[in-house]
């Protein structure tokens, strides 16, 4: 079970392929804006699950869509998905440290969208698409989630 968080996915291990800890943590950190916007918006455990697998999830769940190639990152990975879980139950259940850090939303969606984007662009450049391409799943990996959050809750996503 270890291994999987060091192996590279794709078909062609000579490529880029960033390792899978980093993708992980780009999901961890998309997970932890979701959990601090169902903080701000008072949501319930519900709420924090659904926006903490939205934003963790969402904008890879895109991109691989729109890719068409390989398969799907939270359905292949046996982290993705209980990480995000475990995530906003604990964001539930200690929602009380979060208000303490009043920019935490700005520097969270900063931090994830950097490592969404390097994972997006990654998997990309393991399916061998052109430069265009691998630009497009980047950015689309990068927001989509927060993107997704936002329409979710009824409003003009941030990025527009």
């Amino acid at each position: 079970m270890i291994p999987e968080l060091f192996s590279s996915y794709g078909p062609d291990t000579a490529a880029v392929a960033i390792p899978a800890w980093l993708d992980l943590s780009a999901v961890v950190a998309g997970s932890f804006t979701g959990i601090l916007v169902a903080k701000e918006r008072s949501l319930d455990l519900v709420g924090y699950l659904a926006l903490s697998i939205l934003c963790g999830l969402g904008g890879g769940l895109i991109r691989d869509t729109i890719m068409q190639v390989g398969d799907v990152y939270m359905l292949r990975s046996s982290y993705a998905i209980p990480v995000t879980v475990i995530a906003a139950i604990l964001g539930f259940l200690f929602s009380g440290v979060l208000h303490k850090f009043p920019n935490l939303l700005n520097w969270a969606d900063i931090i994830s969208v950097g490592l969404f984007v390097a994972a997006g662009t990654d998997k990309a450049i393991v399916y061998h698409l052109s430069p265009w391409a691998c630009a497009l799943m980047g950015t689309v990996t990068g927001v989509g989630g927060g993107m997704l959050r936002d329409i979710f809750l009824g409003d003009v996503p941030k990025i527009f």
